[in-house]
């Protein structure tokens, strides 16, 4: 990462293709940070939360470690989301352009504990989701060709699923999970479920 220092006071934080690691806590104040399509790497044993005045913007986020994570501000995610912890979204949304990726090891199976908040998928690639998760309120909003989005993972949503561009694959070992009394809008020819559909 690159630090730089303009001549108001305001630090500028910049990935600048690299990744950045932290072992404590993601908070910004003031100052901007520019993902330059780098990794931001939050590896605590501790508890850690990113904080910050404004929404921020991610290249390729990981959240790993054994301490509980907390997102407090809405982020948007360009490349990839890798939530390999105990990760607590009360309030935020998080914007996807990339895939939600499980570890290549295992484990982490529905460990996003989101709020009153929305997991919102809005790439113009193909994403793919390769982790069991459990999302309250989700999204799909995407332009890019059928299937938009893959989940190769059993999904579950407890609360509301909004399908509003593209279409979503499953298939019979990995369905989608729906809670009863979820509620289900925006669904259309251009946007819907395309694999084996559970309701719970």
């Amino acid at each position: 990462a690159v630090v730089k220092e303009h001549a108001n006071d305001i630090a500028v934080v910049d990935c600048n293709g690299t990744t950045l690691i932290i072992g404590g806590n993601f908070e910004k104040t003031s100052g901007e940070f520019r993902h330059g399509r780098g990794t931001v790497k939050l590896n605590g044993a501790a508890a850690q939360q990113i904080s910050s005045n404004n929404d921020l913007t991610f290249y390729n986020l990981i959240i790993s470690g054994s301490g509980a994570k907390t997102i407090n501000p809405n982020i948007t995610i360009l490349g990839d989301f890798s939530p390999w912890a105990d990760i607590q979204v009360p309030t935020a949304d998080i914007m996807v352009k990339g895939g939600w990726l499980g570890s290549a090891r295992g484990g982490y199976a529905n460990n996003f504990h989101g709020g009153t908040g929305k997991v919102i998928f809005c790439g113009t690639a193909n994403q793919s989701i390769t982790k069991a998760e459990t999302f309250p309120n989700l999204v799909f909003n995407s332009t890019a060709s059928t299937p938009a989005f893959t989940a190769t993972q059993a999904i579950t949503i407890t609360n509301s699923l909004e399908l509003i561009d593209g279409v979503l694959k499953g298939n019979t070992s990995n369905p989608v999970k729906l809670l009863a009394g979820c509620t289900i809008t925006g669904a259309s020819q251009q946007s819907y479920i395309n694999g084996k559909v559970e309701i719970l």
